[in-house]
């Protein structure tokens, strides 16, 4: 989300706002206080997009190393939709089968706009380097109906805000106390030469496929914890929703066996719980086997 007073410099994106204060109250429901610890976004996917936000990035790195410490990992880029707070799972799984029910809508608002151009750079009170959304209509709509959504869930962290559509590249709250004091001294304002090269730019664009319901911590591979999925995209499989289950992987000898389990919602009308277990044998042959069955 935005902080307050932001400086535009050349984007077309967010030019400011203000966070809804922690424990907020909005009419339609209560707003969820303590810390946030999940978000829902439209992940940053496309090879070519990720190639020229990379290029911005390592052009900071080479001109301003001390924000080095700040930059966002490649899988992490993201175009955040809503902040959620969700303490246990019973909240968890609320947002998920809600999401179910706004599925449909999604999927109408967003065909207006299948793919969303990244153009421009652009800062929050120094601390953020953010590049901008081109246009944007359709995910503000998007936000929103997600908002209502995980606000009827009870999961929505703050207050349902105005999309300030941007993704961030760096932030300066991912600094030690030294290396805050170390970047204080500088300006993201200032004239660089990878600002004056990129600040218009044009990065790419992102195909809307689906979005992801993440936890705010890390995953083994370096991007964000994807919790559920919501396909979007054309065709779709009907599952409006998808949670990753405890997977298991045995061996006997020079047989494997793998099995991954989930469970996904169909658009409101219930769950279902999936199981696939693929077993190699040592004669080469691969067994599957699946299993779904109603919650």
């Amino acid at each position: 989300g935005a902080l307050s007073k932001a400086q535009k410099v050349s984007a077309s994106a967010p030019t400011g706002g203000q966070k809804a204060k922690r424990g907020a109250k909005e009419e339609g429901g209560a707003a969820r206080a303590g810390p946030a610890t999940h978000f829902i976004s439209l992940p940053i996917s496309d090879p070519a997009l990720i190639s020229q936000l990379a290029e911005v990035q390592a052009a900071v790195e080479k001109e301003s190393p001390w924000y080095t410490p700040g930059l966002i990992a490649q899988k992490k880029l993201h175009l955040s939709l809503a902040i959620l707070h969700c303490p246990d799972q019973a909240v968890l799984q609320r947002a998920i089968l809600e999401l179910g029910t706004v599925e449909a809508r999604l999927r109408e608002v967003l065909s207006t706009q299948p793919r969303v151009e990244v153009q421009g750079l652009g800062t929050f009170k120094h601390s953020v380097l953010w590049a901008g959304m081109k246009g944007g209509g359709a995910l503000q709509e998007a936000a929103m109906v997600l908002q209502e959504a995980m606000e009827r869930a009870g999961a929505l962290h703050g207050k349902r805000e105005e999309l300030k559509a941007h993704v961030t590249l760096m932030k300066t709250s991912f600094f030690s106390a030294t290396e805050r004091k170390t970047a204080a001294s500088y300006s993201l304002a200032a004239p660089t030469q990878w600002m004056q090269k990129f600040g218009a730019a044009s990065f790419g664009t992102q195909q809307v496929t689906g979005i992801a319901l993440c936890a705010m911590k890390s995953s083994p591979d370096g991007g964000y914890v994807t919790e559920h999925w919501l396909p979007l995209g054309g065709g779709g499989s009907g599952l409006a929703a998808w949670a990753a289950l405890p997977s298991v992987v045995t061996w006997s000898g020079p047989q494997v066996a793998l099995q991954l389990k989930g469970q996904a919602s169909r658009g409101g009308k219930g769950a279902v719980k999936v199981g696939v277990k693929l077993e190699f044998l040592a004669s080469g042959k691969v067994e599957v086997m699946i299993n779904v069955r109603d919650i």
